[in-house]
């Protein structure tokens, strides 16, 4: 064993595999001999680092710590929901980008955009209704991000920002359709002045 870097003790420790290397001092006994497989303390075999939150996370203590998160969650849930609510209003570009990606993901599509492409008009460019993002869920107002051609990805020149409303209506035509609509629409409020 040699008395360098406790990183480098413990590479030269693996690679000559030895069972023990000289590492930093143990806080709790204040001895500096590791065992090379898990950091482990040689006198009382406190553990350190990522073996020690495996061991939690993973091993025989995953249950207490399973509960402890439980517990944590049960008592700060109204604050940590007013933490996702104020971070989601402040970054609704981000949840946009997220929500898309995942998506795309999931449905096997392109996606080349950045969090930069996405702009967020203060009203609907198709509805002209003021776009505002809803607490507790999605309403009409709601921001989201659209596809212009349903047909190709997430991409650069394909996507803008309108109300759920728009997008809900027009989710499963195509434009062709979407000016059939349009038309049709336009004869109706033609015929009834």
């Amino acid at each position: 064993m040699k008395n360098g870097g406790a990183a480098d003790n413990r590479r030269i420790a693996i690679e000559n595999k030895e069972p023990k290397y000289i590492g930093r001092e143990c806080p709790k006994c204040y001895t500096n001999i590791k065992y090379t497989r898990n950091r482990g303390c040689v006198k009382c075999e406190l553990k350190y680092g990522k073996e020690k939150r495996d061991e939690t996370r993973h091993g025989a203590g995953r249950e207490t710590y399973l509960k402890e998160r439980r517990e944590y969650y049960s008592k700060n849930t109204f604050e940590i929901n007013r933490r996702e609510r104020t971070y989601s209003l402040k970054n609704i570009e981000k949840r946009l980008f997220s929500q898309s990606k995942k998506r795309a993901k999931k449905n096997n599509q392109e996606h080349s955009i950045e969090i930069g492409d996405i702009f967020v008009p203060s009203h609907c460019p198709i509805l002209n209704i003021l776009l505002s993002v809803g607490v507790g869920g999605v309403h009409a107002g709601s921001p989201t991000l659209d596809r212009i051609d349903n047909t190709k990805g997430y991409l650069k020149g394909n996507v803008h920002v309108i109300s759920h409303r728009a997008n809900a209506s027009k989710s499963d035509l195509t434009l062709e359709e979407l000016v059939l609509m349009g038309k049709w629409a336009s004869k109706r409020l033609k015929k009834s002045k």
